[in-house]
């Protein structure tokens, strides 16, 4: 309603004297750093220099949930049954169906508790970074088995999303989810599972081409051991099952364990470049200039990995505010519905039948939360748009804005909702 207002008032002035630059500014700020822009949100950022802009946003940002945790959050994990001898084989079977359609009754609500939080919070910033760390350090669902892990994983990456890049690899390493996800369950003395190595390295940390094959197999010995406790959930080390022989790892001859292999990943200049060029692609555009990340890992590494002054400097450089960057992006799912829900402030729905819709939704449109496609991830920039996608995504704008048409609709002109729907489809539909 309130963008319907000052669109309204657009229609009486002149369009040069309705909004200063200052406007588009606001709004990409807003757009790359959250999910849609509402009215009021423009408004807070209009007397603020770009600096000050985003100190603000950095001040408000948040490492707990607004949300209440769902019901299940303190409960011990769910544990498939297991026949026992003598057990009635149709028992079994229907205590197999049970566990199931638990599970799939947690994941479903884990999935609407996160839409809840997007559109509830008063950081939106903050979902957008756990978004993020969630797309490069990633578990599915499908290979979890387990929402409460998942939930748990997203409480320890909200912990860390601005925090200290080192502190934050080292607990995600021992996450249990991660540890389940990448297999590293299976990886003993004497017959070690590289998953979880290779990773660690290709994916969260180096990049294709800084590592060798002989550097996972000895990064896959050290990380032996490291365990997760089906009963409690929990992160155990299993001394039994850990390889205490000598390792060499990126150059270095040592007893290594997993922490000393993350503390020698971060001795590579390597690490620090990969971490800004992936934000680089979240904040700014889709290829990153190599001169400007330089500078930029530079700094980071002179924070000590300080992830807030990392995105600090991302979102006060040149190139964040250079109109070459901006509207070159494509929203994901949840950009395009959060995005367009919070732009709206759709009144009425925030209810948890609308959660699990929007959840829906997404997955629909390619990003059903907690199971990524693939331990690369989601899809990014042009992956998320195909023949498909496309018309679903002009189909559910649409529909958003009938719904707030159907709540608003007798205080709004022709003119003034073809106004607002052009401004909702520049804001929401593709780019950003």
């Amino acid at each position: 309603m309130k963008r319907f207002l000052v669109i309204c008032a657009t229609l009486l002035i002149p369009a040069a004297a309705a909004w200063s630059l200052d406007q588009a500014d606001a709004d990409h700020l807003l757009l790359r750093t959250g999910f849609g822009a509402p009215i009021s949100s423009e408004q807070m950022l209009f007397p603020l220099s770009k600096a000050a802009a985003v100190d603000e946003l950095l001040s408000s940002v948040r490492s707990t949930p607004v949300t209440s945790l769902p019901v299940w959050a303190n409960r011990p994990p769910l544990l498939p049954p297991r026949q026992t001898k003598g057990e009635n084989p149709n028992a079994i079977i229907a205590a197999r169906l049970h566990y199931n359609a638990e599970l799939n009754a947690q994941d479903k609500q884990l999935q609407a508790w996160t839409i809840r939080e997007i559109l509830s919070t008063d950081s939106p910033l903050t979902e957008k970074m756990v978004l993020f760390w969630q797309n490069h350090f990633t578990s599915s669902f499908m290979k979890v088995r387990s929402p409460l892990l998942l939930l748990r994983q997203d409480l320890l990456i909200r912990k860390y999303a601005f925090g200290n890049y080192r502190e934050f690899l080292h607990a995600i390493a021992k996450d249990p989810a991660m540890i389940i996800y990448l297999d590293n369950e299976t990886n003993r003395k004497g017959n070690a599972n590289e998953n979880f190595a290779r990773e660690v390295m290709e994916l969260f940390t180096l990049g294709v081409g800084h590592y060798t094959e002989a550097d996972v197999k000895a990064a896959a010995r050290a990380f032996t051991g490291w365990r997760v406790n089906p009963g409690s959930g929990k992160f155990f080390f299993d001394a039994r099952q850990h390889d205490n022989g000598q390792k060499t790892f990126l150059g270095k001859t040592g007893n290594w364990n997993g922490d000393d292999i993350i503390n020698i990943i971060l001795q590579q200049k390597q690490a620090s470049l990969f971490i800004v060029e992936q934000m680089w692609r979240q904040f700014i555009s889709p290829t990153p200039d190599l001169k400007t990340v330089e500078l930029l890992a530079s700094r980071f590494r002179e924070s000590n990995y300080d992830i807030k002054s990392l995105l600090r400097d991302i979102l006060t450089s040149d190139e964040f505010w250079a109109a070459q960057n901006r509207g070159n992006l494509v929203k994901s799912p949840i950009d395009l519905l959060a995005g367009t829900i919070r732009t709206l402030d759709i009144s009425g729905f925030n209810t948890d039948k609308n959660d699990e819709r929007v959840a829906a939704v997404s997955a629909e449109l390619g990003e059903p939360l907690f199971n990524p496609l693939s331990v690369k991830g989601w899809p990014y920039d042009t992956g998320w748009i195909h023949s498909n996608t496309l018309l679903r995504r002009d189909e559910v704008v649409g529909y958003l804005f009938r719904e707030f048409v159907r709540v608003n609709g007798s205080q709004l002109s022709w003119a003034a909702r073809k106004a607002l729907r052009s401004s909702v489809m520049s804001l929401s539909y593709e780019l950003e």
